[in-house]
């Protein structure tokens, strides 16, 4: 019998009214954000916060999501990115709705990520705000990536390591047949290929952030 997917827990968003910070009412949201997580059977809990926030980091750190590594905003105008974007791509179909394309979208992040995200896949493909694509070597899927109409790439994800960077150049040209005037993506830190992609198409760093985790 095979064991269900661990259950991801994602932070989304947390604010207070700067007249009511420090009084720990920050303190006491996360209390209940982490209380409903392990009602709900989550087994890790993750979020993304700015890197220069160091006041919030002491706060999710007390709560056990320690730093694990940088993420980066990048971003460029579409004209300097389809002027400087060469190299080998992958072939693309649209991610549809279907049973099968789910199951394999939702194996693929068991293995990449070590939870699966059908929910997630399911409202990005429904919804409408973003684009999901296949990512063919050839016959063989490779993974998928998703495109908003507002030039930004994301979620993206590869089954083997060597296909990151012809990943995210797929997706950059994706971006860059849309009307949007700037394309931008998130790029983790640990991720040469991916860095030394965008950097080459001299796409500037917005804002550092940084992942955390439990």
């Amino acid at each position: 019998m095979l064991e269900s997917p661990p259950k991801l827990s994602s932070l989304r968003k947390v604010f207070v009214s700067p007249d009511q910070q420090g009084r720990s009412i920050g303190n006491e949201l996360i209390k209940r954000t982490i209380a409903h997580a392990e009602t709900s059977g989550a087994s890790n809990r993750v979020l993304i916060t700015f890197s220069f926030n160091t006041v919030s980091q002491g706060l999710y750190i007390r709560h056990g999501l320690l730093p694990r590594f940088p993420i980066y905003n990048v971003s460029a105008s579409r004209e300097q990115v389809i002027g400087h974007l060469h190299g080998p791509r992958y072939d693309v179909t649209p991610l549809r709705p279907e049973a099968s394309t789910l199951r394999r979208l939702a194996q693929a992040d068991e293995r990449i990520l070590g939870v699966s995200r059908e929910k997630h896949h399911r409202y990005l493909i429904n919804d409408g705000a973003a684009t999901g694509f296949n990512l063919l070597d050839g016959n063989d899927w490779i993974g998928y990536a998703y495109v908003d109409a507002g030039g930004h790439i994301g979620p993206l994800a590869v089954t083997e390591p060597h296909a990151v960077a012809p990943a995210l150049r797929t997706a950059l040209y994706l971006a860059a047949e849309s009307d949007a005037s700037r394309i931008s993506a998130f790029l983790p830190g640990a991720s040469k290929a991916a860095l030394d992609t965008t950097m080459a198409l001299r796409m500037r760093i917005k804002c550092p952030m940084l992942l955390m985790s439990s």
